[in-house]
């Protein structure tokens, strides 16, 4: 409707003009008046061709140059037009609507220098440029964006618009093109050390991560390169004429699972649960080599339990939710997790990955403990903001024999995480 009244307002005053030159013509006689009604006429022929020109028709695709990249990389992406109808244009102004999702940049791990004020890393991205294609049949643009935050990002229009040289007509067009990439969180290099056994305001507490230990011989196999010497059968040995060692029964307490709390209102510092999926991204990889029996549950507005293996495929399938994790507002993770702990299998090595540290929650991790042979729980604040009633809690749970590890941004921007647990 409102196209329509646009076009008749442009139509009415094209006619108007010409109706009025022409009646001066007539009337005033003479050369000077006919040649200035013969010198305006292909301007007004040419207004009255743009008015009809069909900008709908236009071919418009738009190509990435990756469907999937790692957050804080950049993206090329080229915008293609394509007209059947050559008719002259002086100008045209392009625009990709960008999603809300891009309002924001990822510079790595220097972005948590922010982690006290996360509204610094939120921008106005825009992308509107202006050719001049003339008689051109095919038109090509290309643009970067850089920093690109974790998530699926969707692009879905293009506008175009155009006009004359006098600004009398403007035309504009919304494209429908429908293009979506995703991207990956980022990794942090884990480093795992021996037991420190100190809580320090700030900073990790770390304890010795005993992943895979042998307990009782359940067959044996051929020597491969890496054995242990310790572990060779030698009276298997001497009876095949061959090196033979020990096959060991893998103990119980070996199976880890990490739980991510995406479950916080609106106070929730969204850096910091970007920061919370950096790190269980950065553990799926190790957890998932060392420990077969491990897995990781997403808890946010349902809950996703994923097996951590070393299948490629599998992996990826976890990171491709990572990519995708928003948090939940509307839902208790306390009241999600105390429906699971029945599910839950004695004697698991736990990491409880989250933002905050509530009173709720300290409850869930108490009941959590008793289910498990080992808990340990990473908690992503700014230093500013860990009070000293935080600061009791988190003590609190350390004499009960839970670890905790506090990154705030002194440990983010390192890109190394010094933790075992």
């Amino acid at each position: 409707m409102r196209r329509t009244i646009h076009f008749v307002r442009n139509f009415a005053l094209i006619i108007i003009l010409f109706v009025v030159l022409y009646s001066y013509a007539m009337f005033q006689g003479g050369f000077v008046s006919w040649f200035l009604f013969f010198g305006f006429l292909p301007i007004f022929l040419y207004h009255l061709g743009l008015l009809f020109y069909p900008i709908h028709r236009w071919k418009v695709s738009r190509s990435l140059s990756h469907q999937t990249i790692q957050a804080g990389e950049r993206m090329f992406i080229t915008i293609e037009i394509n007209r059947l109808i050559p008719f002259p244009l002086y100008y045209c102004v392009i625009e990709d609507d960008l999603p809300q999702t891009l309002h924001k940049v990822d510079s790595h791990f220097e972005k948590y220098t922010f982690l006290k004020n996360p509204e610094k890393l939120f921008v106005e991205r825009q992308m509107k440029k202006v050719i001049f294609p003339w008689f051109k049949k095919h038109i090509r643009l290309s643009y970067e964006l850089t920093q690109i935050p974790r998530g699926e990002h969707q692009l879905q229009t293009i506008r175009i618009s155009t006009g004359d040289v006098f600004g009398l007509i403007q035309k504009e067009y919304q494209f429908q093109v429908k293009d979506k990439f995703l991207v990956f969180p980022n990794q942090w290099k884990v480093d795992y050390q021996h037991n420190i056994g100190s809580f320090q305001h700030g900073s990790t507490s770390s304890h010795k991560w005993n992943i895979s230990h042998t307990n009782v011989a359940v067959s044996i196999r051929e020597y491969t390169p890496g054995d242990k010497y310790s572990w060779i059968d030698w009276k298997q040995t001497a009876k095949k004429n061959t090196m033979m060692t020990k096959e060991f029964e893998q103990e119980k307490d070996s199976e880890t699972l990490i739980i991510l709390d995406g479950c916080r209102d609106e106070t929730l510092n969204l850096l910091a649960f970007e920061g919370t999926i950096e790190l269980v991204n950065s553990f799926i990889d190790v957890i998932g080599k060392n420990s077969p029996e491990s897995s990781l549950l997403l808890v946010s507005q349902e809950v996703n339990q994923f097996q951590l293996s070393t299948d490629v495929a599998k992996i990826d399938h976890v990171r491709y939710h990572l990519a995708q994790f928003k948090p939940a507002s509307n839902r208790s993770f306390t009241v999600q997790i105390q429906e699971r702990l029945s599910e839950l299998k004695k004697r698991f090595v736990i990491i409880l990955v989250t933002t905050q540290l509530e009173d709720s929650l300290l409850h869930t991790i108490q009941q959590l403990k008793h289910q498990s042979h080992k808990i340990h729980v990473f908690m992503i604040e700014a230093k500013e903001h860990l009070t000293h009633s935080k600061m009791n809690t988190i003590r609190q749970l350390h004499y009960e024999g839970i670890t905790v590890s506090v990154l705030t941004e002194r440990e983010l921007t390192r890109n190394v995480i010094e933790v075992s647990v």
